[in-house]
């Protein structure tokens, strides 16, 4: 069983965070976290939004 149908979608997000830690005298600089997922979309045309 493939795992995207035929002419189906995927969404990948990739998300980069630096880092700084609160105990300086430890850790000392900035830190790349990194990190990346997949998600099927929403099987629907359009989500509404509210205004708030």
């Amino acid at each position: 069983m493939p795992l995207i149908a035929t002419g189906g979608s995927v969404i990948l997000a990739k998300v980069t965070y630096k880092y700084a830690s609160t105990m300086s005298a430890y850790l000392v600089g900035n830190y790349p976290m990194t990190n990346s997922f997949y998600a099927h979309p929403r099987p629907v045309p359009q989500i509404a939004c509210s205004a708030t």
